[in-house]
C-alpha cells in the first residue's frame, strides 16, 4: 500500500508500539531505480536492503517495517525522512547536510567503489577524475541526474556531463551505442546491471576506484528513543555474527 495510507489494527501513525503485541511498526519505502538495494518483486534475490529489514525482523521479532511496496527517488525519500514522514532507510550516505536533519546509526550497510565504465574495446585510460576534462563534450561521462556521483564531477570541475538519466540500464545501452565515452557510478551497480543484461562483452569496468561509499541506517530525528535502540540492537547484532557481511556479498557489495 503506498505510505500515506500506513495503517495497521494497531499501529495509527508513525512507530507507534502495538500494545496488545508489544511490536513496533517503522515506516519506510524502498528506493527506486537502484534493485541491488530493492528489488521486491523478486523472491530469490530481493536486494540487500531487504534481506537486511527482514534479518532485523527475524533477530527482533517486535520489530516491523512497512512500506516496502512504494518506491521513491532516493532525494524524495531524503525529504520523507527529514519531515518525519518516513522513519527509517536503508542505505543512506551521511553528508553534513543530511546529518543536520536526519539521524544515523553507526553501523556501515555496506561499502561500494565509484568506477568508470566504459566500452570493452576503449583503450580509455584515467587515474585520476581530473583526467575526465580532456574528453570531447561530444563523448561526454554519464551519470546519474540529482546523485551523489553527479556532483562530485561537478566538483572535480570542466568535466563534459550527460546528466539527462537515473536509469542505469539506459545509461549502459547509450555507453555501448556510442553515446558516451562512460559511465560513472558504484561498482556494486554496475556489475549487478552489466552481468543481468549480458553485458560482459561490450563493457568493462576500469580499475581505478576514485570513492567509496559506506551508506549507513538513517532515521528521523524525533523517533522514540525505545525504536532507535532496538533497531541498535538488532544491528548490533547481525554486524557480530556476520550477516551483514554475508547479505553484502550476495549483491556484490563488502
Amino acid at each position: 500500500m503506498p505510505w500515506r495510507h500506513l495503517l495497521t489494527a494497531c499501529a495509527l501513525g508513525a512507530a507507534l508500539s502495538c500494545a496488545a503485541q508489544d511490536i513496533t511498526v517503522l515506516r519506510t519505502v524502498a528506493q527506486s531505480g537502484n534493485l541491488p538495494k530493492f528489488n521486491v518483486g523478486d523472491a530469490h534475490r530481493p536486494g540487500f536492503c531487504v534481506e537486511m529489514l527482514h534479518a532485523i525482523e527475524a533477530t527482533d521479532s517486535a520489530l516491523r517495517f512497512e512500506g516496502l511496496e512504494q518506491a521513491l527517488p532516493l532525494k524524495r525519500i531524503a525529504g520523507l525522512l527529514e519531515s518525519g514522514r518516513v522513519d527509517v532507510f536503508c542505505g543512506l550516505a551521511r553528508t553534513p547536510a543530511r546529518e543536520a536533519k536526519i539521524s544515523f546509526l553507526p553501523h556501515i550497510v555496506y561499502v561500494t567503489r565509484h568506477k568508470l565504465a566504459v566500452r570493452a574495446d576503449d583503450p580509455l585510460r584515467i587515474h585520476k577524475l581530473e583526467d575526465l576534462r580532456r574528453l570531447s563534450p561530444d563523448e561526454p561521462v554519464m551519470v546519474n541526474r540529482s546523485s551523489a556521483y553527479e556532483q562530485i564531477l561537478l566538483d572535480v570541475g570542466r568535466i563534459p556531463l550527460d546528466a539527462s538519466l537515473s536509469d542505469p540500464i539506459t545509461s549502459l545501452r547509450k555507453l555501448v551505442n556510442h553515446r558516451g565515452r562512460a559511465y560513472y557510478f558504484s561498482d556494486m551497480e554496475l556489475n549487478y546491471y552489466i552481468q543481468r543484461d549480458q553485458l560482459q562483452d561490450k563493457v568493462r569496468l576500469l580499475p581505478q576506484v576514485f570513492h567509496e561509499d559506506r551508506p549507513l541506517f538513517a532515521y528521523r530525528q524525533d523517533l522514540p528513543q525505545a525504536a532507535v535502540e532496538r533497531l541498535r540492537g538488532a544491528l548490533d547484532r547481525l554486524q557480530a555474527d556476520g550477516s551483514l557481511h554475508r547479505i553484502a556479498a550476495r549483491y556484490g557489495a563488502r
